[in-house]
């Protein structure tokens, strides 16, 4: 949660420790989240790499369907 709240949401590191506290009672401060985001960097880079070889193994990559009118 801390990685897509941090990424996905831009939420900083200080809004993330008042909101896991408010959240979940959870007393965490910023270097730990830092230290999360660091050992969530690898796993993460691995799952890119995994996708990207499904996508550019299709054999249509970004066809999107337009809609006008």
């Amino acid at each position: 949660m801390v990685v897509h709240l941090h990424y996905a949401h831009a939420i900083g590191m200080e809004r993330l420790v008042t909101l896991l506290d408010e959240l979940f009672s959870l007393s965490i401060s910023e270097g730990a989240i830092s230290n999360i985001l660091a050992r969530a960097r690898e796993p993460m880079l691995d799952a890119v790499a995994a996708i990207e070889t499904v996508v550019l193994a299709s054999p249509v990559i970004c066809s999107m369907r337009h809609r006008f009118g």
